[in-house]
């Protein structure tokens, strides 16, 4: 899909974060904020979403070097699936109750929480991930598991440090 698409479907699972949630008005005035917050910018000017993806594959390679190697070898790049991540805060990828958690972290500690529950995720699912095929490994990133152990995830996420690169 192309990316203006893309963003008007990460836009309905924003959107839909907040309905379920709050009130009508209330959702809108969360909605557009969130959509003002330089982290979302950065989408709409597709001018700095490289440095994303630049970064993200630096903290892959980094964190998950075996993995990193691995999505070399069989040519998946971030694009293919952290986009879609990042751009809905994982409420398209991850179960209602798992996102929920994360939206509350990455309000409350801000944009590197997005990387470090991609870090995390990836992961959990590492030997998994480097026994598959290119088509199974997308396949699997783009639904992550809908049996996906929060505690789990949350100690995982806790493990990854960022202090090299924030």
């Amino acid at each position: 899909l192309c990316p203006e698409v893309c963003y008007v479907q990460g836009q309905a699972f924003l959107a839909g974060m907040f309905l379920l949630n709050l009130d009508l008005f209330d959702s809108f005035i969360c909605f557009s904020n969130l959509l003002n917050r330089p982290y979302f910018q950065t989408f709409y000017r597709f001018n700095n979403i490289d440095k994303y993806l630049e970064l993200f594959n630096q903290l892959l390679n980094y964190h998950l070097p075996k993995l990193s190697a691995h999505f070399i070898q069989m040519s998946i790049e971030p694009n293919c699936f952290a986009l879609d991540w990042f751009f809905t805060i994982y409420s398209k990828s991850l179960p209602l109750d798992v996102v929920s958690r994360i939206w509350d972290l990455f309000f409350r500690d801000g944009d590197a929480f997005i990387f470090r529950t991609a870090i995390a995720i990836l992961s959990l699912y590492e030997e998994r991930l480097c026994q598959l095929d290119t088509f199974h490994c997308l396949q699997f990133l783009t639904r992550l598991p809908d049996d996906l152990n929060a505690t789990t995830l949350f100690k995982a996420i806790d493990k990854i440090n960022f202090d090299l690169f924030f």
